[in-house]
């Protein structure tokens, strides 16, 4: 969909691609494993950094560890790895 990860423009896509990404997303959490694409303590220490909140409990499942518009195809979805 984008030749780099930053979304330079609109992105014109269907409430149905949303919906798929969603549960393409869903799916993806229920996944074992035990790889890890960011540890506790980044994430402690950066969400206060850039948003000014400090993160409650965190709760952990699989995600694709590198979701970026370079990664996602449109009309259609696809999710590149």
């Amino acid at each position: 969909m984008a030749k780099s990860p930053v979304l330079h423009h609109h992105a014109d896509l269907p409430d149905t691609w949303w919906q798929d990404l969603h549960q393409a997303l869903d799916h993806v959490a229920l996944v074992r494993t035990d790889r890890q694409a960011v540890r506790e303590q980044y994430i402690r220490r950066c969400v206060p950094e850039f948003t000014r909140v400090t993160p409650g409990e965190i709760v952990w499942t699989t995600a694709h560890g590198s979701l970026h518009w370079a990664n996602l195809t449109g009309p259609a979805l696809t999710l590149l790895d």
